[in-house]
């Protein structure tokens, strides 16, 4: 056999040995993407319903599957589902420890975002009902108010919209951004129709470690919320209008009313300034953004124990409009003035855990040793790191529909 031959069969073999080695590579990290989401899913529990298939990763790293359905345990909750969910760590490091290494906990965590792909919300309950404010299909908030028989548009309300509107997405950031600090953003976006941004700095004992959450252990720095319309309102005001046989600057009036009545129905008044504020958002869409700078961090436990009227006092909250300066977030005690089994007073209605944030009277700050404020903290946190992104605290102001008990619940400061 002369030379040429025996390298070319040299090559030949070289080709087919590394053809089974990327094969056999291939197959391992199948079955190790498989159980690196199999460990990340089990530490989610026991909180969550949590389904997938095709478990994939990337050479970068990067964690990814389809089909994704996501059901918080419990009575009346909605299912989160997405065509293709994709876990992005720092580095390929990071999935190699949550494949290969034992242990209930995942490995520390610097970083990590996450991006849902057609996203959709089924059944009808709520993912939480701190979030229930949030239109499902529009991503707008009270997106049915004074206009729906509930505070979210059927799918009927949404087709009549004829809004043109692409597949809902949601893009979430957790990192460390400074000593026993982490930030959490996330931002749901339905494109043509809305967009809500959150971001949350949390005081952490470890904030390497954030998952499993302890209430008792975290708190909240500072928190906010922004709702950037792409549309939603024009089209949602040009229907309802002509539902109503109003106006559509009228319907904004309409829309506030029902927001208001609501609130009275949890006896809770907001201010002239803040329905003023949220009728400008309404009338003419543009940015809705509510903030929370708490004069000392939020302990979560302690957040969720306190009275409704305690939890706002603690917020020192604002909410601002486009072309409207921002106004504190107050809510005083009223006695309800409309019937809350009557669904056909004052365009009222509502569902009493909608309610971003329930108050007393005052938005004035609470002293460090109100309840749910971690009074060892300093009193002038500052914002660490830089992380400028989408967002768990939403903006104000409720909707009608969905009777159900008023309970003075309001969402994790």
């Amino acid at each position: 056999m002369n030379a040429p031959s025996r390298k070319m069969r040299t090559l030949a073999v070289a080709a087919v040995a590394l053809v089974v080695v990327l094969a056999l590579s291939a197959a391992l990290l199948a079955f190790q993407a498989k159980s690196a989401v199999a460990r990340i899913v089990e530490v989610l529990r026991p909180g969550y319903e949590i389904t997938y298939v095709s478990p994939r990763v990337g050479l970068n790293g990067d964690l990814s599957v389809r089909e994704l359905k996501v059901r918080p345990v419990g009575d009346d909750r909605a299912t989160l589902t997405a065509v293709r969910a994709e876990l992005r760590p720092s580095g390929p490091a990071w999935f190699l420890r949550a494949a290969f290494e034992s242990g209930a906990a995942l490995p520390p965590i610097e970083k990590l975002s996450l991006k849902l792909e057609g996203v959709a919300i089924e059944g009808s309950g709520d993912l939480h009902p701190s979030l229930r404010w949030i239109g499902t299909r529009s991503a707008a908030p009270f997106e049915g108010a004074g206009c729906s028989a509930s505070i979210h548009f059927s799918a009927e309300d949404w087709e009549q919209l004829e809004l043109g509107s692409g597949p809902a997405s949601i893009d979430a950031e957790y990192a460390v951004t400074g000593p026993g600090l982490g930030t959490v953003t996330a931002a749901y976006a339905v494109p043509g129709s809305s967009r809500i941004e959150h971001r949350r700095v949390l005081k952490l004992e470890k904030p390497f470690e954030p998952l499993p959450l302890d209430p008792a252990r975290a708190a909240t720095v500072e928190s906010q919320w922004a709702v950037i319309d792409e549309g939603f309102v024009t089209a949602r005001n040009r229907l309802c209008a002509r539902r109503a046989r109003v106006a559509r600057n009228h319907f904004a009036d309409v829309h506030a009313t029902a927001v208001r009545d609501w609130l009275r129905r949890l006896e809770l008044e907001p201010s002239a300034g803040l329905i003023e504020t949220y009728r400008r958002y309404a009338l003419g869409g543009g940015e809705l953004r509510w903030q929370s700078r708490p004069r000392a961090p939020i302990v979560f436990a302690s957040y969720a124990a306190a009275r409704a009227d305690e939890r706002v006092r603690v917020l020192a909250a604002t909410l601002a409009a486009t072309g409207k300066p921002a106004v504190a977030f107050e809510l005083a005690r009223v006695t309800p003035t409309v019937d809350p089994l009557d669904p056909a007073a004052a365009l009222a209605g509502g569902d009493s855990a909608a309610s971003p944030a329930l108050a007393d009277a005052g938005g004035a700050p609470a002293s460090a040793s109100a309840p749910g404020v971690d009074a060892s903290a300093s009193t002038e946190p500052t914002t660490p790191g830089t992380i400028t992104a989408p967002t768990i605290t939403p903006p104000p102001i409720a909707a009608p529909a969905d009777p159900k008990p008023a309970v003075a619940s309001a969402p994790a400061p």
